[in-house]
């Protein structure tokens, strides 16, 4: 009998520290994306025409899917709506570099999956300036073995519109239209090999 009384004790106990290890283990912060590269593709579908009182024919204004970079710099818990610094990466022709700095404010969600509105402006060549309004979904799964550690992430566009001003400093023509814009994320062990060195930048705001 007393054997079995030792023996329910140990299991009994063993099962409370299972169940407090469990009801412990810390979830996915928004913090933890802080530093996360991702490989974004971008496409233009619109129209274009001369700016008014000119005239004339308004044509097609496409552009073919691109690649470019973004990194989520760190979390602002102070602002409000919270918010994520992020840098967006751009070719120019010539060379990579950060066109970009904007927000990702955090509108609903959670950590694994949110959703946020990246409104930016930048010259995408020297003639040539672009606006952008585009709601995302951005979701990410950590790794079990490592808490906090996001191994697989992505986000999609829910919509999204492109405004373009094409002159300087006279614009002459206008264009506008859908965006599509989605990333799949870098692994940080690739981050190196895999993001132009223009690209680069601290977590640092």
């Amino acid at each position: 009998m007393r054997v079995r009384m030792v023996t329910f004790a140990f299991l009994f106990s063993v099962t409370l520290i299972g169940f407090f290890s469990i009801g412990t283990v810390r979830a996915l912060d928004f913090a933890d994306w802080s530093g996360t590269w991702f490989k974004v593709t971008v496409s233009e579908t619109g129209k274009a025409g001369p700016v008014v009182p000119v005239g004339g024919d308004i044509g097609g204004n496409n552009e073919k899917a691109s690649t470019n970079y973004l990194i989520m710099q760190n979390w602002d818990y102070t602002q409000n709506p919270t918010a994520f610094n992020v840098g967006y990466c751009t070719f120019d022709g010539s060379k990579w570099s950060i066109q970009v700095s904007s927000t990702w404010p955090i509108l609903g969600g959670e950590p694994k999956g949110f959703l946020t509105l990246f409104q930016f402006e930048y010259a995408q060549s020297q003639n040539v300036l672009q606006e952008y309004w585009i709601p995302l979904h951005v979701k990410g799964t950590e790794a079990e073995e490592t808490v906090g550690d996001i191994t697989s992430g992505s986000f999609k566009h829910l919509g999204g519109i492109f405004l373009e001003k094409i002159g300087t400093p006279i614009v002459t023509q206008r264009g506008t239209g859908a965006v599509n814009f989605s990333g799949t994320l870098i692994r940080r062990n690739k981050v190196l090999e895999v993001v132009p060195e223009g690209c680069r930048i601290t977590t640092a705001p």
